[in-house]
Protein backbone atom coordinates (compact mmCIF):
# COMPACT_ATOMS: atom_id res chain seq x y z
CA UNK A 1 0.00 0.00 0.00
CA UNK A 2 0.83 3.67 -0.17
CA UNK A 3 2.49 4.87 3.13
CA UNK A 4 0.76 8.29 3.06
CA UNK A 5 -2.46 6.41 3.23
CA UNK A 6 -2.86 5.76 6.81
CA UNK A 7 -5.99 7.51 7.25
CA UNK A 8 -8.01 5.09 6.19
CA UNK A 9 -6.75 2.20 8.72
CA UNK A 10 -7.10 5.13 11.95
CA UNK A 11 -10.68 5.46 10.78
CA UNK A 12 -10.94 0.96 10.52
CA UNK A 13 -9.13 1.05 13.89
CA UNK A 14 -12.13 3.45 15.63
CA UNK A 15 -14.26 1.86 14.48
CA UNK A 16 -13.57 -1.86 14.24
CA UNK A 17 -10.55 -1.87 16.38
CA UNK A 18 -10.18 -3.73 19.54
CA UNK A 19 -11.05 -0.33 21.65
CA UNK A 20 -13.08 0.71 18.63
CA UNK A 21 -16.90 1.16 18.54
CA UNK A 22 -17.76 -2.02 17.24
CA UNK A 23 -14.73 -4.11 18.32
CA UNK A 24 -17.07 -7.58 16.81
CA UNK A 25 -17.18 -5.91 13.61
CA UNK A 26 -15.17 -6.89 9.84
CA UNK A 27 -13.21 -4.57 7.50
CA UNK A 28 -13.02 -5.50 4.08
CA UNK A 29 -10.29 -2.74 2.57
CA UNK A 30 -10.59 -1.71 -0.65
CA UNK A 31 -7.30 0.98 -1.93
CA UNK A 32 -9.04 3.69 -3.77
CA UNK A 33 -6.13 5.98 -3.51
CA UNK A 34 -3.19 6.16 -6.01
CA UNK A 35 0.50 7.84 -6.50
CA UNK A 36 0.56 10.15 -9.00
CA UNK A 37 3.25 12.63 -10.74
CA UNK A 38 3.59 15.54 -12.63
CA UNK A 39 4.62 15.79 -15.93
CA UNK A 40 8.54 17.53 -15.97
CA UNK A 41 8.89 20.60 -16.93
CA UNK A 42 10.20 19.49 -20.64
CA UNK A 43 6.59 18.34 -21.28
CA UNK A 44 4.64 21.69 -20.42
CA UNK A 45 3.39 23.17 -23.66
CA UNK A 46 4.53 26.86 -24.48
CA UNK A 47 1.75 29.28 -24.40
CA UNK A 48 -1.04 26.96 -23.33
CA UNK A 49 -3.18 27.81 -20.82
CA UNK A 50 -2.69 26.95 -17.16
CA UNK A 51 -5.02 24.89 -15.06
CA UNK A 52 -8.80 23.73 -15.54
CA UNK A 53 -11.26 24.61 -18.11
CA UNK A 54 -14.94 24.08 -18.38
CA UNK A 55 -16.40 21.89 -20.11
CA UNK A 56 -13.56 21.29 -22.53
CA UNK A 57 -11.28 19.33 -20.01
CA UNK A 58 -7.86 19.90 -18.67
CA UNK A 59 -5.51 21.70 -21.13
CA UNK A 60 -2.28 20.14 -21.96
CA UNK A 61 -0.70 22.31 -18.68
CA UNK A 62 -2.73 21.30 -16.06
CA UNK A 63 -0.84 18.64 -13.71
CA UNK A 64 -2.04 15.75 -12.60
CA UNK A 65 -1.92 17.09 -8.87
CA UNK A 66 -3.50 20.24 -9.50
CA UNK A 67 -2.87 23.91 -10.44
CA UNK A 68 -0.73 25.23 -8.67
CA UNK A 69 1.75 22.34 -7.76
CA UNK A 70 5.45 22.26 -9.50
CA UNK A 71 6.58 19.59 -12.55
CA UNK A 72 7.62 16.54 -10.55
CA UNK A 73 5.46 17.09 -8.02
CA UNK A 74 3.82 13.88 -6.04
CA UNK A 75 0.10 13.42 -4.43
CA UNK A 76 -2.21 10.99 -3.88
CA UNK A 77 -5.43 11.17 -5.81
CA UNK A 78 -8.47 8.83 -5.43
CA UNK A 79 -9.97 9.01 -9.34
CA UNK A 80 -13.63 8.97 -9.91
CA UNK A 81 -13.12 5.73 -12.10
CA UNK A 82 -11.45 3.83 -8.81
CA UNK A 83 -13.68 5.36 -6.36
CA UNK A 84 -16.61 3.51 -8.72
CA UNK A 85 -14.83 0.63 -8.86
CA UNK A 86 -14.45 0.20 -5.25
CA UNK A 87 -17.87 0.72 -5.15
CA UNK A 88 -19.02 -1.65 -7.72
CA UNK A 89 -16.93 -4.09 -5.60
CA UNK A 90 -19.03 -3.58 -3.00
CA UNK A 91 -21.99 -4.47 -4.47
CA UNK A 92 -20.07 -7.58 -5.75
CA UNK A 93 -19.15 -8.48 -2.24
CA UNK A 94 -22.58 -8.14 -1.09
CA UNK A 95 -23.75 -11.48 -2.39
CA UNK A 96 -20.70 -13.38 -0.23
CA UNK A 97 -20.93 -10.91 3.11
CA UNK A 98 -23.03 -9.52 5.36
CA UNK A 99 -22.28 -5.54 4.56
CA UNK A 100 -23.81 -3.12 6.85
CA UNK A 101 -21.58 0.34 4.87
CA UNK A 102 -19.12 1.59 3.20
CA UNK A 103 -17.27 4.84 4.78
CA UNK A 104 -15.49 6.95 2.45
CA UNK A 105 -12.88 9.61 3.76
CA UNK A 106 -12.53 11.66 0.75
CA UNK A 107 -14.29 14.08 -1.53
CA UNK A 108 -13.50 17.73 -3.72
CA UNK A 109 -15.27 20.62 -4.46
CA UNK A 110 -17.71 22.86 -2.68
CA UNK A 111 -21.84 22.41 -2.99
CA UNK A 112 -24.03 23.79 -1.53
CA UNK A 113 -27.12 21.16 -2.47
CA UNK A 114 -27.08 17.68 -3.77
CA UNK A 115 -24.86 16.93 -6.00
CA UNK A 116 -25.83 13.42 -7.94
CA UNK A 117 -26.12 15.61 -11.74
CA UNK A 118 -22.60 16.07 -13.25
CA UNK A 119 -22.22 20.25 -13.72
CA UNK A 120 -20.17 19.08 -16.84
CA UNK A 121 -22.26 16.99 -18.83
CA UNK A 122 -25.80 17.36 -17.06
CA UNK A 123 -25.48 13.47 -17.05
CA UNK A 124 -26.04 11.85 -13.10
CA UNK A 125 -22.66 11.82 -11.93
CA UNK A 126 -21.55 8.00 -11.99
CA UNK A 127 -20.18 7.99 -7.95
CA UNK A 128 -23.97 8.57 -7.43
CA UNK A 129 -25.28 5.59 -9.74
CA UNK A 130 -22.88 3.72 -7.78
CA UNK A 131 -24.11 5.23 -4.48
CA UNK A 132 -28.01 4.09 -5.39
CA UNK A 133 -27.15 0.92 -6.23
CA UNK A 134 -25.79 0.31 -2.63
CA UNK A 135 -28.55 2.30 -1.16
CA UNK A 136 -30.81 -0.28 -3.05
CA UNK A 137 -28.92 -3.14 -1.15
CA UNK A 138 -29.14 -2.00 2.25
CA UNK A 139 -25.68 -0.58 2.41
CA UNK A 140 -25.40 2.98 3.85
CA UNK A 141 -22.51 4.54 2.56
CA UNK A 142 -20.83 7.04 4.84
CA UNK A 143 -18.82 9.64 3.42
CA UNK A 144 -16.88 12.59 5.10
CA UNK A 145 -18.75 15.90 4.38
CA UNK A 146 -15.21 17.46 3.56
CA UNK A 147 -11.74 17.27 5.01
CA UNK A 148 -11.27 20.81 3.20
CA UNK A 149 -12.76 22.98 6.26
CA UNK A 150 -16.08 23.76 4.68
CA UNK A 151 -18.23 25.57 7.11
CA UNK A 152 -21.57 25.20 5.47
CA UNK A 153 -21.15 23.00 1.98
CA UNK A 154 -20.10 19.51 1.13
CA UNK A 155 -18.01 17.75 -0.64
CA UNK A 156 -18.42 15.20 -3.39
CA UNK A 157 -19.67 12.56 -3.20
CA UNK A 158 -20.88 13.32 0.32
CA UNK A 159 -23.64 15.78 -0.88
CA UNK A 160 -25.13 12.79 -3.19
CA UNK A 161 -28.64 12.40 -2.38
CA UNK A 162 -28.29 8.76 -0.96
CA UNK A 163 -24.88 9.05 0.49
CA UNK A 164 -25.34 9.68 4.69
CA UNK A 165 -22.73 12.67 5.24
CA UNK A 166 -20.58 12.84 8.32
CA UNK A 167 -18.20 15.98 10.04
CA UNK A 168 -16.68 16.57 13.32
CA UNK A 169 -17.25 19.90 14.40
CA UNK A 170 -14.47 22.21 16.68
CA UNK A 171 -15.26 24.45 19.63
CA UNK A 172 -12.17 27.15 19.06
CA UNK A 173 -13.32 28.33 22.96
CA UNK A 174 -12.27 25.20 24.39
CA UNK A 175 -8.76 23.52 25.09
CA UNK A 176 -6.57 22.34 22.11
CA UNK A 177 -6.27 18.67 21.65
CA UNK A 178 -3.24 17.19 23.39
CA UNK A 179 -0.40 17.11 20.48
CA UNK A 180 1.88 14.73 22.65
CA UNK A 181 -0.73 12.18 22.83
CA UNK A 182 -2.41 12.51 19.36
CA UNK A 183 -5.82 12.79 21.32
CA UNK A 184 -7.88 15.76 20.24
CA UNK A 185 -11.01 15.58 23.33
CA UNK A 186 -13.14 18.68 21.90
CA UNK A 187 -13.53 17.67 18.32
Amino acid sequence: GIIACGHGTNVASIAAGTNGIAPEANIIAIQVFSLVQNAPASQFVAGQPFGPTLGGGAPPNTPACGAGTVANAQCILATTADIVGALDEVAVLADSFDIAAVNMSLGRGTFNAACDINLTTGLPDVRALAIDNLYTLGIASVIASGNQGLVNAMAAPACMTNAISVSSTLDTQLPAADLSTGLAPYV
